[in-house]
């Protein structure tokens, strides 16, 4: 989830919000916590991307949405989205990318994810290191 979350430099930490895991109400932009069973049930943090009925398309490096441009300014100025690819998200499923494109296990990797693998919604960083808290956007 890098730049958003920079885990390994910086030692950033999630508080996650569980009550979202039991209503599953989630939006397009929330950083969710989930597990993969395509992965041994590795736990990973994305970002919502595509919701349910949702067209998911990723073409010249840009993510479009039922044809329309996904705006992404949390990604950095020269992030490009690959591989070239078509979905429609399923009922009761996520379309999930991490904002490190480059080397993240996502919906591109693992498929769409069952909002029944979705564990929490992470609300706010915190940093021991520099004791920085704030809300995730």
């Amino acid at each position: 989830m890098y730049p958003t979350l920079n885990m390994e430099e910086y030692n950033d930490r999630v508080v996650v919000e569980r009550y979202k895991h039991y209503t599953k109400n989630y939006k397009r932009g929330d950083v969710v916590i989930l597990k993969s069973h395509k992965t041994n049930n590795d736990i990973f943090i994305k970002r919502v991307i595509g919701l349910p009925g949702e067209t998911i398309e990723i073409k010249q490096g840009r993510v479009y949405i039922n044809d329309n441009l996904l705006e992404e300014d949390y990604l950095s100025d020269n992030m490009n989205t690959n591989p070239q690819m078509k979905v429609v998200v399923p009922q009761g499923h996520l379309f999930v990318l991490g904002d490190n494109r480059l080397n993240s296990t996502d919906s591109r990797i693992i498929g769409t994810v069952s909002i029944n693998d979705i564990l929490g919604k992470a609300s706010y960083r915190f940093n021991l290191i520099h004791l920085d808290f704030e809300k995730l956007k």
